[in-house]
Formats: structure tokens, sequence, C-alpha cells
């Protein structure tokens, strides 16, 4: 069902983000080029080979100087524990999990961990629920020569839809949660899974929603239950995606814990866009959904300029509050806010955002669309998938549109990307 290949005398070097793994003998003695079998395969594709290269490089380097630490015998190689809870999921749990349902459960696991970082207790508990009972976990820091190691073909991966297979798998070998605290259970229940307590605004913001204490109040009122996932255990949050009957979020890593579990485990899930049009893991999120929904009720996206680039996954974004609630409504039946108090928290919201960003030095940013834009629609040529899509204007317009669009404008221009513009009708 699964390929995979059985390496002798290959050298594992440490990862420096996305670069590092397996690097097989040939590679080192006759300049053979890295397997796609074990490149990192971030995107759809495999990583490119000058990103491959690094890893031989610095492979060369370490044989060169003589690696001191051998491992004897068979072991099977899963990738690295990665600091971040959603990429850890996405890019290197699958292989934990084919590794652990396929291969002899005699056979350790080898991943990289960085020295001198002790598993915090999310990596721990993911680790145990990944893995079958019992299962030896290896951890390297330094490049290790390994005389037998069994790599299995990722089935998965960032920005790429998972195989049939894997879906196949996970269904036949389920990840099911236990028995959880009656505190826990969210049976049948509407959930809204907030970010708002893991910013304490000390350092610059990270993909955090203003206001969203306001939007919690809003929807505790209508009977929706708030919920901050990272004070849940892992095998809590699992039950509460297997069990709610809907679950509302911000786009985020709490909702990658979806990727443990097999085909349409989930009821509903409604996921908030950050920045407009943004499809975060449709293909990851789309099979284990019986429904999925994403509302685009982003008002502006303001993050971090380094070095003249957009940093898009930093800083702050402010949803349209009558959108959002509106939407709601419609999928939901959730009641409306009264329009005072939307417009009371529009107001504040404007004002929240503009402190931050003051605070913070943060700028407007759109990556390929228009989400506000006082003299009409704008689309991007390059970008056929938007040719046929007209992006709603709130008619809700913010004081940062002038210098949103002026941004974005300059930032499109100097991609190479031409701007149209397109007034709209008079049934808008």
């Amino acid at each position: 069902m699964t390929l995979h290949h059985c390496f002798s005398e290959c050298i594992c070097v440490p990862f420096s983000d996305i670069n590092g793994g397996v690097v097989p003998r040939e590679c080192i003695d006759s300049d053979a080029d890295l397997p796609d079998l074990l490149r990192h395969r971030r995107y759809p594709e495999f990583r490119a080979c000058d990103d491959a290269s690094v890893a031989i490089t610095r492979a060369k380097k370490a044989n060169q100087l003589g690696i001191e630490k051998r491992l004897s015998g068979t072991y099977v190689f899963c990738g690295q524990i990665f600091e971040h809870f959603g990429h850890l999921i996405t890019e290197y749990l699958h292989r934990v999990i084919v590794s652990s349902v396929l291969s002899d459960p005699s056979l350790p696991i080898l991943m990289f961990k960085d020295e001198g970082s002790p598993l915090t207790a999310w990596q721990s508990d993911l680790l145990q629920i990944c893995i079958n009972r019992g299962r030896e976990i290896v951890f390297y820091s330094e490049p290790v020569v390994v005389e037998n190691l069994l790599v299995f073909e990722p089935l998965s991966g960032l920005w790429s839809a998972p195989s049939q297979s894997y879906l196949q798998l996970l269904s036949q070998h389920p990840i099911v949660p236990v028995s959880v605290p009656a505190a826990d259970d969210f049976t049948n229940k509407i959930v809204y899974l907030t970010r708002s307590k893991i910013w304490d605004g000390k350092e610059s913001p990270h993909g955090h929603v203003v206001l969203e204490e306001s939007i919690e109040k809003e929807l505790s009122k209508l009977g929706v239950s708030v919920v901050s996932p990272e004070k849940l255990s892992i095998n809590s949050q699992l039950a509460l995606f297997t069990s709610a009957k809907a679950i509302i979020a911000p786009e985020g890593s709490a909702l990658h814990l979806l990727e443990l579990l097999g085909a349409k485990a989930c009821r509903h899930i409604i996921v908030l866009p950050r920045q407009y049009g943004e499809r975060m893991a449709l293909a990851q999120f789309k099979p284990r959904v019986k429904k999925l929904t994403y509302i685009d009720c982003v008002q502006c996206t303001r993050i971090q300029w380094r070095r003249g680039e957009p940093c898009p996954f930093s800083g702050l974004a402010l949803f349209d509050f009558a959108v959002l609630f509106e939407a709601l409504r419609k999928i939901l039946g959730l009641d409306l806010p009264s329009r005072e108090r939307l417009r009371s928290m529009h107001s504040e919201g404007l004002r929240e955002m503009q402190r931050l960003s003051r605070q913070w030095n943060l700028l407007p940013y759109s990556r390929h669309h228009s989400s506000i834009c006082e003299a009409g629609r704008l689309l991007a040529k390059d970008y056929p998938e938007l040719s046929t899509s007209l992006f709603a204007i709130s008619r809700n317009l913010s004081p940062f549109s002038n210098e949103y669009m002026s941004r974005w404008r300059q930032h499109a221009t100097a991609k190479g990307h031409q701007i149209i513009r397109i007034k709209p009708s008079k049934d808008d």
C-alpha cells in the first residue's frame, strides 16, 4: 500500500527549518541526487533540488570531519519534532502514523530534536497518541550514521491533499479519543475555538484577531461554547472535533488536529480566514469533514514588513462583525446582535487596530486581492482563480482603505501584476 525503502549506512543530519534528514551513502560517494522519497514535502511537489542539496552538503562536511555517533540495527525515520503545533501535525506526524501502523513494532522510530530542548507536554501527548504504546523513539541532534533505515513515503503534507490510501489507513486504524471529563464534553454543541488567550500583548502579534473577546462574549450569549483549545488535553480536543455539532474557528494551528482523524470524522467546521479569500488547509480538511465552510469576513489585515517584504503570518486581522454574524445566522440559525452593538464593536475594533498597528509598526497587506476598496472592485489578472469571483465590499468602509489599497497596489505592481479597476454595478 505504501512505498518505502531501506537505506544502509546512511547519514541523518539535523534539520535547519526544512533542510535536513536522511542522506544515503550514494549521495556522499557519487554525488547522486537526493531521492524524491526523502525530500521534505512542504508543497504539493517535492522540494527543489537546491534545497535538498543543503542536506547533502552538510552530510558531506560531517562525513569529512568524522561522525562519532552510530546506530546499529534497523530504525524507522519519521522526520523532526517541530516547535510549531500545526506544522508538526501537518508536516511530520503522518510519517509517524504510517510508520507506527505498517512497520514492525519492535523497530525503534528515529526523529530529530534540537539538543537541550525537552519535549513539551503537547509534543509528548501527540507522539503518544500517534505511536503504538510501548514503541521506542530515539532522538538525534547531531549527525549520525544508521546501519539500516526504513523510510516510508509521505502520504500527506502542507498544502497537499492526503492520499486515499492514507485516509483508508486512518479509517482502519482510527485514533479514538478515550473518555473525557464532563467539563470537556461538547457533544452536539456549537463551539467557538478562540485564539485570544495565546497572546499576552508583550511581544508582536502573530495572526491574532482584534477584539476577539467581544466575539466570544456575543457568541456566549447565543449559547455557543467558547473554548481555548490550548487549555484542553490533546485527547479532549480530538473528542471535541468528533462530537461537536459545529466548530467555528479563526484559521490557526488548533484546526490541524483534524488531520489525525479519518474521512468524515467531523460534522461541520466553519473557518474564519485571517486574510480575505484564503482557504487554509482546504485540501487537508475537506476529506475529514462532512461539511466545511469558510466565511470571508475579514475587514483588513495588518502585518509586519521586514526588509521590504511582507510577513503574511504575522500581525493582526480585524473582522467585519456584521458580515460574520449575518453569515452565522444563515449557516447555524444564530440570532444577530443588535445594530447598535455591531456598530459599537465596529468602531471599537477600528480604534484598537489603529492602536496596535502603531504599537507594533504594522502595515496593511493583501496577498492577491482587495477586500476593502472605496472606488470599486479590483482583480489581479495574474490569478485566474479569481477571474470568476467578484468580492463584495463591506459597506462599513474603514479609514484604512486608502492606505491599505496604496500598499497593496505598490506590492502588486512590484511583482508585475496587472491591476484592473471595475466599477460596481447598480445592484451592488
